[in-house]
């Protein structure tokens, strides 16, 4: 494990600052699979962006310029996107390696590794899991399991512990199109598609496309309806827009590339279609030959950052992809029509590797703002 050294958190006259001066500064995390033995990864701070206006040339000012080079740290274990995670300040390591007597677990508001319990599903790599974050438990979704983990006992004070919770989850976690959690703190919300509800296990495919809702406190599944949510991957909620905001599902009608919001149910009742939702104006990025994919990170009051994973053209094929990562950082609002836009002022930053032999150039980039 490779880290730098972390300030001295003195001022320029020597005497060590007060700690209430310290104040925690979120940064972009970025998770890459550019070494052989695991991941490495690098933190992206506000001055690492370059600011211009939104009309200007985004491929210009978003040109890898920098090769991802000094990584924060870096953590031992099977490379696969579909295994890291973020839950508050840490970035956990779902899939370590067998040498490892736990999940690893950074800390980003304290640069400090730990140890997790492995989850009761660890080993069953034929499925993607979902995980999220609802308050300060930490949900994984692997079929047939949930496992939720409360917040890390303070220092001798106990053992970190997962809860599994075991029954007929209706689907198998592979098959989760869009997601988001309900403002009200104890709900999950997941679209699932290609699914056959009729067929045990429920990793069988099918032709059918419903919606459930999981709920923490009873700790159960809610059947919502035959529609689904129009995002892919993850949505998050912003009380400003007072909405879901994600990147849309649909590619026909121009809708590639953008990202879209809707309006959230008051509770997970069942209905018959779904809640209305607005595509946004703005294209984000191009789902072309070259794109490898996408993820939109939440910043908090109505700022994202669209971080996208490109092929550089020219490749060597070597079976060692070179990627570009791009981010664009930019604000969202309703304009006067309540269509949902991004603002003038942009902000963009890029960086350049190449990832590991027989990594997944499918994968979407794994960032988090912590």
């Amino acid at each position: 494990m490779e880290m730098r050294t972390q300030s001295s958190g003195r001022c320029l006259c020597g005497t060590a600052k007060p700690a209430a001066a310290v104040q925690q500064k979120h940064n972009l995390y970025l998770v890459l699979d550019d070494w052989d033995k695991g991941y490495s990864i690098y933190r992206v701070s506000e001055e690492d962006f370059v600011v211009s206006d939104a009309d200007a040339d985004a491929d210009d000012k978003n040109s890898p310029r920098q090769q991802a080079d000094s990584p924060l740290v870096r953590i031992k274990a099977y490379q696969c996107a579909w295994f890291v995670a973020g839950h508050e300040t840490k970035i956990f390591a779902m899939n370590p390696a067998k040498s490892s007597p736990g999940i690893p677990v950074l800390d980003t508001a304290t640069l400090s590794m730990t140890v997790c319990p492995n989850t009761y599903s660890r080993g069953d790599h034929g499925q993607r899991p979902v995980y999220a974050s609802v308050g300060d438990r930490f949900l994984c979704f692997s079929y047939p399991f949930v496992d939720v983990l409360g917040p890390e006992p303070a220092a001798l004070s106990g053992a970190w512990s997962w809860t599994t919770i075991e029954h007929d989850q209706p689907f198998d976690s592979t098959s989760v199109g869009g997601y988001a959690v309900h403002p009200d703190g104890r709900t999950v919300f997941m679209s699932v598609w290609g699914y056959n509800p009729d067929v045990s296990p429920a990793r069988i495919h099918g032709d059918r496309c419903s919606t459930y809702a999981f709920d923490m406190e009873r700790l159960d599944w809610t059947y919502l309806g035959e529609w689904t949510l129009p995002f892919r991957g993850q949505a998050h909620y912003d009380r400003e827009l007072d909405a879901w905001v994600g990147i849309c599902w649909y590619k026909q009608d121009g809708a590639a590339g953008r990202v879209c919001c809707c309006d959230v149910p008051p509770d997970a009742e069942p209905r018959d279609t779904v809640p209305t939702w607005r595509l946004g104006v703005d294209v984000l990025f191009r789902p072309d030959d070259l794109h490898f994919g996408a993820k939109l990170v939440y910043k908090g009051d109505s700022n994202f950052c669209l971080v996208e994973s490109r092929r550089r053209v020219h490749d060597d094929h070597d079976g060692r992809y070179f990627r570009d990562v791009k981010m664009t950082s930019f604000a969202l609002k309703y304009d006067k029509l309540g269509d949902l836009r991004t603002t003038r002022r942009r902000g963009y930053a890029s960086l350049w590797y190449q990832s590991h032999k027989g990594g997944n150039p499918a994968d979407d980039p794994v960032a988090f703002w912590m």
